[in-house]
């Protein structure tokens, strides 16, 4: 079982990066705080799910299907609001900023 405390700062990271990099691509205020905060959500209720499943134990060096699972819940919610925006060249930085630095964080912390 991992600690609340750690999954609490590794969704968090993950929730700025996904800001900035909205920040980065000019998003709308209000789309960059609904990406970040479904980014920090989606990944609390991830991790109370691979917790509640044992779902940490790695299968690969250092990497556990809570970890992979991470990729998505930081992706979903910026992925999402990419859909639903115009056409920009950049509208997908944010749900890859939210996967990849879900991942990573996960992996590293957890």
């Amino acid at each position: 079982m991992i600690a609340w405390r750690v999954i609490v700062e590794a969704a968090a990271i993950t929730a700025v990066a996904v800001a900035l990099a909205a920040l980065l691509v000019r998003w709308e205020p209000r789309n960059l705080v609904i990406a970040g905060g479904g980014a920090f959500l989606l990944l609390l209720s991830w991790r109370a799910i691979a917790n509640g499943a044992h779902w940490n134990d790695d299968f690969v060096r250092l990497i556990s299907v809570g970890d992979v699972g991470c990729l998505l819940a930081g992706a979903a919610a910026p992925a999402l609001l990419a859909r639903t925006r115009r056409a920009t060249p950049h509208r997908l930085v944010p749900a890859l900023a939210g996967g990849l630095v879900g991942l990573v964080i996960n992996v590293i912390i957890l």
